[in-house]
C-alpha cells in the first residue's frame, strides 16, 4: 500500500504534521516511498519516522491536506526544489518534479518517491543500509536518520500534562512532587524494567548487577591521561536509575558548592536552599545532633556497619595525621572522618524511587509510570516540545505532553536525547544527518567526573582485620535467607575530606579508607611477599574533588539505540595532575601514623617516592568514582555554551526542561545522588508554581 510523504524543505525530522489551522495533527500514519532510478529496489517499506533523503524532508502525511500556500511562496519553493534535485537521479525525475511544481503552484508539495528494501529483510535499518539499498551511497550529502520498527502508534487519547524521562534520583522526585497536585497529570518513562533483582539491593554485592540488563554498560574511549585505558561507566537502566546499582552514598557536599553554582548562573540553586532541601528529604538518626540534618523525610539513611575493628583503626589514623576529628561530614564541617550514611536501611537498598514512588504514590490517578520505554527523541511543534517518541516491545510509540517534557535521564542519556532531537552542535549533528532545531554547542560538553587513585599498604605477618569483598555465593545466599552475614558490609565504610590549599572555599580531596588490601588487577603489588594473602592490609583511595579537566559526549550514530562516544578527558588539564600528586603526598601521612604501623610493613608508593612514581601511579591506577555531570550546563544564556537557563528550560525551546546531574555547572565536594535530588526538588517546585 502506497501513501504519500509530505515534503517540507528542511523542517526538523521530529516536527509533527500540521492541519489546516496550523495545529499539530494528532493522528499519525505510516508512509511509504518508492524511487525510480538506477540501482533502486522496488519493494516498499512503511516508514514511521520523519526522514531526510537527498536534502528533502519526507514527513508523515495527515488525513487532511495541508493548507495551500500563496503563489509567490510556492514559486520560490518549486524553484528551490528544482535547483536542489540531486544530479544522480534521472533527468526524467527532475522534469517530473518541475512539471508537478508548475502544475500545483497553489497546492502544498505532496510527495516524491524513494525506494526502500522490504521490512522483513531489514528489520532495523541504519543510514548506511538505506543509502546502499537506494543506490545513492555515492551522493554523500544524503541525510537519512535511522529507521526502527515499522509499527507506530499514539500512546494515549488525551495528552498528559508533563512527561518525565528517566527514573533516577532527580526523575523520581519530579514525578512524585508534580503529581502531588491532583490537577497535574504526570507520566514517568523509564527505559529499564522494574527493580526486581534482589542482588542489587545487597550492600556488599550490588556490583554483581553491572553488565546485566539493569546497566547501560557504557565505556569511555581510551583516555590518554590514564595510560590509554578505556574506563567502564556502569549506569542504571532500571526503575531507580543509577541509585539502584551504585554504592548509595549520601554525601551532600558543602553549601559553598551550591553557592558557586549560583554564581555560575544557576540562580535558583544556593547553599542555603540545598541544606533546607536535604533536611526535607532526609530521614536520619543524626538529625537530633545537628540542625543541618533532617529526621522526617522520605529518604531513609543508615550509617555503614562496622565489619572489623580495622575500620576504627583507619578512622583513628585520619585524626592522628592531623586531618580532623570524628564527626558528620554532612553537618557543620566536612573536615572530619565519618562512617558515612547510605540508602541501605535494615540491610536492604531503598532507592529514591522506592521512597518517592511508593505503592501508595503510584496509586495516584494522575501519575502513570511506564517501564521498558526507551525514549528516542523529543517531538516538537515549531520549537515547542509536545511529546516524545519511545521504543517499547519493539514498537515505536508517541506520547503527547500538554504542558512540557522534563528530561532527567542523566549526564549521558540526556545530552544524547537532546542531540537526537536536533538540539546540539550543528556541525556534529549535520555530520550524522540530523537536522538542527537549536544550535547548542554546549550539549555534551563540560563533561566531568571524580577520579580516584589508591595508596596501598600490607601489614605484618599474622595481622588480621581484612575481609575480602568477594560477594561469594554463600554470602549472598545467607543474605537472601535472613539479611545477615558478610554480604551486608562495604569495605570503604569511612570517609573524610581534606584541604591541601588555603585558596579554596571547599575540600579539594576526599579520602576513602578500605579495610582490605589491593594487590592490583594482576596481583602485581606486593608480589615479592609470599604470604601476602594471609596478611591484613588496607587501601586509601584519594579522590580529586574539583578537577579542571573537561570531556565531551557525542553521538556515534543517529540510531538512538547506539551507545554515545564518551570522552571524560581525565587529566587533560596539566594542573590536575600536579594537584593530584600533592593530594596523594598529603594523604600519605595516614600511612605513616603509629596507629597504622602494624598494617603498614609494606606501602606503595613509599613515603619518599618522587613525582614520576606518583605520576605513573595515577596513570596506571586512576579509576572513575562514577560521578559524571555537566553535559547540559545551567547558567546565563548570554554564554553560548550554556544549555539550560536558571528556570531549567532548554535554550531555544519552550516546554522542554532538564533537571538532573547534566545541568551541574561543576562537580561538588561529595557524591551526586543527593544533589541530583536537590535539583529535582527545585525544578518540581518551579514547574508547579508556573503551572
Amino acid at each position: 500500500m502506497h501513501r504519500r510523504a509530505h515534503g517540507a524543505g528542511d523542517a526538523p525530522r521530529n516536527a509533527l504534521p500540521r492541519n489546516r489551522k496550523g495545529a499539530t495533527q494528532g493522528t499519525l500514519h505510516d508512509i511509504t516511498m518508492t524511487v525510480a532510478g538506477p540501482g533502486a529496489f522496488h519493494p516498499v517499506i512503511p516508514v514511521t519516522r520523519n526522514m531526510y533523503v537527498y536534502g528533502y524532508s519526507l514527513r508523515r502525511s495527515s488525513r487532511r491536506r495541508n493548507r495551500p500556500a500563496g503563489r509567490a511562496h510556492e514559486d520560490r519553493r518549486c524553484t528551490r526544489e528544482r535547483r536542489q534535485a540531486p544530479p544522480a537521479l534521472l533527468h526524467t525525475w527532475r522534469a517530473q518534479l518541475r512539471d508537478r511544481c508548475t502544475a500545483e503552484r497553489t497546492a502544498a508539495f505532496d510527495s516524491h518517491v524513494i525506494n526502500f528494501p522490504e521490512r522483513s529483510e531489514y528489520p532495523m535499518l541504519n543510514r548506511r543500509t538505506v543509502l546502499k539499498s537506494t543506490g545513492a551511497a555515492a551522493l554523500g550529502t544524503a541525510a537519512v536518520p535511522h529507521l526502527h520498527h515499522a509499527s507506530r502508534k499514539s500512546r494515549q487519547e488525551r495528552p498528559t500534562d508533563y512527561l518525565v524521562v528517566g527514573s533516577g534520583p532527580a526523575g523520581t522526585v519530579l514525578a512524585s512532587r508534580l503529581s502531588e497536585n491532583p490537577h497535574i497529570s504526570v507520566t514517568l518513562l523509564e527505559a529499564g524494567a522494574e527493580n526486581t533483582n534482589e542482588v542489587g539491593r545487597i550492600q556488599g554485592a550490588f556490583f554483581k548487577v553491572w553488565g546485566t540488563e539493569q546497566d547501560w554498560t557504557y565505556t569511555t574511549i581510551n583516555q590518554p591521561g590514564l595510560g590509554g585505558r578505556s574506563i567502564s561507566q556502569p549506569r542504571g537502566k532500571v526503575i531507580g536509575g543509577s541509585a539502584a546499582i551504585n554504592v548509595g552514598a549520601w554525601l551532600r557536599g558543602v553549601p559553598q558548592d551550591y553557592d558557586s553554582w549560583q554564581r555560575a548562573g544557576a540562580a535558583r540553586l544556593s547553599g542555603t536552599g540545598a541544606v533546607e532541601t536535604f533536611k526535607r528529604l532526609e530521614h536520619t538518626s543524626r538529625a537530633a545532633a545537628s540542625p543541618l540534618r533532617g529526621g522526617q523525610g522520605p529518604i531513609q539513611l543508615a550509617q555503614l556497619e562496622l565489619a572489623t575493628p580495622l575500620s576504627t583503626t583507619l578512622a583513628d589514623a585520619f585524626t592522628e595525621a592531623g586531618f580532623g576529628p570524628r564527626g558528620d561530614v554532612d553537618a557543620e564541617s566536612p573536615y572530619v572522618i565519618d562512617r558515612f550514611e547510605t540508602i541501605f536501611p535494615d540491610h536492604r537498598r531503598r532507592t529514591p524511587a522506592d521512597a518517592m514512588l511508593s505503592p501508595d504514590i503510584r496509586r495516584r490517578p494522575n501519575l502513570t509510570v511506564i517501564s521498558g520505554a526507551h525514549v528516542t527523541q523529543v517531538m516538537f511543534s515549531g520549537n515547542r516540545a509536545v511529546g516524545v517518541e519511545f521504543l517499547q516491545n519493539k514498537t515505536t510509540q508517541l506520547i503527547k505532553a500538554g504542558r512540557g517534557v522534563v528530561l532527567a535521564a542523566g549526564a549521558y542519556n540526556t545530552p544524547q536525547l537532546l542531540m537526537l532531537s536536533g538540539i546540539g552542535p550543528t556541525q556534529h549533528l549535520r555530520s550524522l544527518g540530523i537536522p538542527t532545531l537549536v544550535n547548542a554547542p554546549g550539549v555534551g560538553a563540560n563533561l566531568q567526573d571524580h577520579l580516584g587513585v589508591p595508596l596501598r599498604a600490607l601489614g605484618h605477618t599474622a595481622t588480621t582485620g581484612s575481609i575480602p569483598m568477594a560477594a561469594r555465593d554463600e554470602w549472598i545466599a545467607q543474605w537472601m535467607r535472613d539479611r545477615t552475614g558478610p554480604a551486608n558490609y562495604f569495605q570503604e565504610n569511612n570517609v573524610g575530606f581534606i584541604k591541601t590549599t588555603r585558596h579554596t572555599p571547599w575540600p579539594d580531596f576526599e579520602l576513602l579508607p578500605s579495610y582490605n588490601p589491593d594487590f592490583g588487577t594482576d596481583g602485581q603489588y606486593f608480589a615479592h611477599v609470599p604470604d601476602k594473602g594471609q596478611r591484613a592490609g588496607y587501601t586509601l583511595t584519594v579522590v580529586q574533588l574539583h578537577p579542571r579537566s573537561r570531556g565531551r559526549l557525542q553521538l556515534t550514530s543517529p540510531d538512538p539505540t547506539a551507545k554515545p562516544t564518551i570522552d571524560l578527558g581525565y587529566l587533560t588539564d596539566p594542573r590536575d595532575l600536579k594537584e593530584f600528586i600533592t593530594g596523594l603526598r598529603t594523604a600519605h601521612r595516614m600511612l605513616q601514623t603509629r596507629t597504622l604501623a602494624p598494617y603498614s610493613e609494606f606501602v606503595f608508593p613509599e613515603a619518599d617516592a618522587d613525582d614520576d612514581t606518583y605520576r605513573t601511579l595515577i596513570q596506571q591506577n586512576g579509576h572513575t568514582m562514577y560521578h559524571p555531570v555537566g553535559t547540559a550546563r545551567m547558567g546565563h544564556l548570554s554564554d553560548p555554551h550554556v544549555v539550560v537557563d536558571p528556570d531549567f528550560r532548554v535554550r531555544g525551546t519552550s516546554n522542554l526542561f532538564v533537571a538532573d546531574a547534566s545541568i551541574f555547572p561543576h562537580l561538588i565536594s561529595g557524591h551526586t545522588m543527593a544533589p541530583s535530588m536537590y535539583v529535582g526538588e527545585i525544578a518540581a517546585q518551579l514547574i508547579r508554581t508556573n503551572h
